[in-house]
């Protein structure tokens, strides 16, 4: 499994399988992945709309690909979100539910904790304040 990852960031030039920490720049959107041993924490930071979803839920789908013990998804710094952010989260949960790897949100900004109620996504998604 390990390798199709590896294509997958090698794409947008981050690898997600060693001690290190790697950014990835988008059209509105910073995506930081921070490897360890016991967990991946992918911080978003800026917008994520239709121009930057596919890019996202690629890089998701990768980190959890490599089968960390935990996926933490930090949204402290993600001032927007659309649907097809939603999107994003919701395929790399499923993901993540399939190679039962423990999936979380952490710190969502009060504009997308809106969005997670009114979309009752917050009922679906493990979603933790720090």
């Amino acid at each position: 499994m390990a390798s199709a990852g590896a294509r997958c960031c090698d794409r947008y030039g981050v690898r997600v399988f060693d001690d290190s920490t790697n950014e990835v720049r988008l059209s509105a959107c910073v995506v930081t992945t921070t490897s360890t041993s016991t967990a991946v924490v992918v911080s978003l930071a800026g917008d994520i709309d239709l121009s930057d979803a596919a890019a996202v839920r690629d890089l998701l789908v990768a980190a959890i690909e490599a089968n960390p013990a935990l996926l933490s998804v930090r949204l402290d710094a993600l001032d927007f979100a659309d649907s097809s952010a939603l999107s994003a989260l919701l395929v790399a949960r499923r993901t993540a539910r399939e190679l039962n790897v423990p999936f979380e949100i952490v710190n969502p900004q009060p504009r997308v904790q809106r969005l997670f109620n009114a979309t009752g996504l917050d009922e679906e998604l493990s979603v933790r304040t720090e």
